[in-house]
């Protein structure tokens, strides 16, 4: 052993006597590639790490969205069952002496209620702008006697609004709907968007025989699902549920 260790003194004695400068500069350039490759390494981790908190962010940051979407429709539920003490065509103005307003004066440009609740921009957000989508399963159907509806899907294909009538978006639809036999239906329709109560209404066309209209009430500050009615026209009698999706 102590042979073997003055052998590699005297390689190393010589090593360095032939080329000191070459040795010295191997030397730290193995130390720099040792260092180099230890920070690769915590930069790896330091990535790592960086991904799973953002994976872990996203995750309750999309739980936190759908804990509170689920607060609003439940309040909304309530709020139509309870009701805010206004009638169907008026908005309640939120404030302190439980204003209610007509649903024509909601919207217009022209501030009514005492806080302003009227113009607030969350009231006033067309939920069925040109190529909104409406789509859903149908929970239940009796407007048909020989088909049964089983799927329906609304596209608006166009708005506009008028500056002397601001509180209402006409809109214009294309209503397409399969039956559980595999049979469809297709209707264009026109309708309205009533920013006060927050609802889509559709008439039906001209070449519908069975003369049924479309109803659909979105959820309170929810944008993305609406609780959708057929009516009978003459009587405002609803023969079709569904609950659908609203994809903007």
């Amino acid at each position: 052993r102590v042979i073997m260790r003055l052998l590699g003194a005297c390689f190393l004695f010589l090593a360095v006597s032939a080329s000191p400068r070459g040795f010295f500069m191997q030397q730290m350039a193995k130390k720099a590639h040792a260092r180099h490759d230890g920070m690769n390494h915590r930069v790896a981790d330091l990535r790592e790490n960086t991904h799973n908190l953002r994976e872990e962010f996203d995750h309750r940051l999309e739980a936190g969205k759908q804990s509170l979407n689920l607060v609003h429709e439940v309040e909304a539920r309530v709020h139509r069952m309870q009701g805010d003490g206004c009638s169907e065509h008026e908005l309640n103005c939120n404030d302190h002496g439980h204003t209610c307003l007509n649903e024509l004066l909601v919207c217009d440009h022209s501030v009514d209620c005492p806080n302003g609740h009227d113009e607030d921009d969350a009231v006033c957000v067309n939920h069925v702008s040109t190529g909104t989508v409406l789509e859903g399963d149908i929970d239940h159907s009796e407007c048909m006697t020989d088909t049964h509806e089983d799927h329906l899907r609304i596209t608006i294909t166009g708005e506009s609004r008028l500056n002397w009538f601001s509180s209402v978006v006409l809109v214009h639809a294309h209503v397409k709907g399969h039956n559980t036999d595999g049979s469809t239906f297709e209707h264009d329709m026109d309708g309205q968007y009533y920013f006060a109560r927050k609802m889509l209404t559709l008439q039906p066309s001209a070449d519908m025989e069975n003369r049924l209209g479309v109803i659909c009430k979105f959820y309170g500050r929810l944008s993305d699902r609406c609780h959708l009615s057929v009516v009978h026209e003459a009587t405002l009698d609803a023969c079709m549920q569904a609950e659908m999706a609203v994809h903007h």
